[in-house]
């Protein structure tokens, strides 16, 4: 708000704030219109809360402070605010955005196996945002079809179907899946995190952490997980990544291969 009396400023900007701040873009925009609300470029902020929206982001507020705060006057005052607008990650995915993926996986591959027309992408504008993913099959306990994406490329419920599509007829270590395997296959999915570079490979966290090696000629990747089912302790991680590159164990202590670790959030059925 704009030169009001110090403490006529504060109880308008609360309420602008807390019309910033919560979802519906529509009730800012009625509160802009109906002298609710005070702020200059209502009109971008508008439009930044409709795509916010639209990609499931949060707008939080980082600190509020008005010109009195600072001069001392506060006759007529002139407020600020600083607010974040946040994405979501793939470990803000709740019980139902979990479940949502499972079953569009699951309807994937049967629809494949098939030849059916696939299903339609869950509508979860959470979902709709870019993500890496990897999809696992398994066939009573065993592994039968693990594709998936490291690098987000597009939407996350995009990359899940594909992947999906991938793990069951694309996997060149097994043949594609067949209808009456459909009943003994679980599903399971991997969201990923943004790879970093693990400058120091013995800082690789067993069971939480994913595994990439890359070299001028070879390139592999482990899914957090795979080291715990294997049993593998972290000198037996490392060397598991190099044999998976198709490189000799102690490889990551070569120069010219660089590690980098990701991060998982798995569910399965």
């Amino acid at each position: 708000s704009h030169y009001h009396p110090y403490n006529d400023a504060v109880a308008i900007d609360r309420k602008t704030l807390d019309l910033v701040c919560e979802k519906d873009p529509k009730a800012f925009y009625a509160g802009v219109a109906h002298g609710e609300a005070e702020l200059c470029g209502s009109s971008p902020v508008f439009i930044l809360k409709t795509i916010a929206k639209a990609r499931g982001a949060k707008l939080e507020l980082l600190q509020y402070a008005n010109s009195g705060d600072t001069s001392g006057d506060r006759s007529k005052v002139v407020g600020y605010a600083a607010i974040a607008v946040i994405a979501p990650n793939a470990h803000e995915l709740g019980a139902k955005q979990k479940n949502e993926l499972l079953r569009l996986a699951r309807a994937t591959v049967k629809a494949r196996v098939h030849g059916q027309k696939l299903p339609a992408l869950p509508t979860d504008p959470v979902l709709a945002q870019d993500g890496a993913a990897f999809v696992t099959l398994k066939k009573q306990g065993e592994l039968r079809g693990c594709i998936g994406q490291i690098i987000a490329r597009g939407p996350l419920n995009t990359t899940v179907q594909e992947m999906a599509v991938a793990a069951a007829t694309q996997d060149p270590r097994f043949p594609p899946v067949k209808p009456n395997e459909l009943k003994d296959i679980h599903v399971e999915v991997s969201v990923l995190t943004a790879p970093e570079e693990l400058a120091d490979p013995l800082a690789v966290r067993v069971g939480t952490d994913g595994l990439i090696l890359e070299s001028s000629r070879h390139r592999g990747v482990l899914l957090p997980q795979v080291p715990t089912e294997q049993g593998w302790n972290k000198q037996q991680y490392l060397d598991g990544i190099c044999r998976k590159s198709g490189m000799g164990a102690n490889c990551w202590k070569e120069k010219g291969v660089k590690l980098l670790r990701f991060q998982a959030i798995v569910f399965g059925e």
